[in-house]
């Protein structure tokens, strides 16, 4: 998956959250992580199967999980 199709997932997640009334530190999570994300200098999934995604400030236990 390209970096900007899985940030822009993030980012309507966020979307749908902030329109359900949901914490706005869950949305400000999910809209940092699709930030860090569309900012990555290499694939996501190669930065995924190195274990370089934990180092990435902006992803979260829970934003990784995801």
């Amino acid at each position: 998956m390209q970096n900007a199709v899985l940030a822009r997932q993030f980012e309507l997640l966020a979307d749908y959250l902030e329109l359900a009334g949901d914490s706005i530190f869950k949305i400000r999570a999910y809209k940092q992580a699709a930030e860090a994300i569309a900012d990555l200098p290499i694939p996501v999934e190669l930065a995924a199967q190195n274990g370089a995604l934990e180092d990435v400030e902006g992803l979260g236990p829970a934003t990784l999980a995801k």
